[in-house]
């Protein structure tokens, strides 16, 4: 749950009145134009940036998961899906796996 979540990094704000619910098994995608906050709201989301005012909380047995956008560090003579199960403690199918490791970095 997020609601009437607000930042800014000088005096225009970068988001503005934030309200979100999203239930179990709902899935949400984040579009809009660059520059318009959307990796700002999630590193407030993930604790990197402290929000001006607002609050948002998981519910019970939810995990956060988050890759920077910035690929810095990466390894590239790794498939990116080994390269980023390397990183992070994450389970990754025999079927996804299969299919996202054709595309390598």
């Amino acid at each position: 749950m997020v609601a009437d979540l607000c930042f800014s990094f000088s005096q225009a704000p970068i988001t503005k009145n934030i309200n979100i619910e999203i239930r179990g098994g709902e899935h949400v995608f984040l579009i809009g134009p660059n520059g318009c906050g959307k990796t700002s709201f999630f590193k407030i989301l993930v604790n990197e940036f402290t929000p001006n005012s607002g609050e948002f909380h998981f519910g019970p047995g939810v995990k956060l998961g988050y890759y920077s956008q910035i690929l810095s560090g990466l390894n590239s003579t790794k498939f990116i899906v080994n390269e980023i199960r390397d990183r992070i403690a994450i389970d990754v199918s025999d079927r996804s796996s299969k299919s996202i490791s054709k595309y390598s970095i």
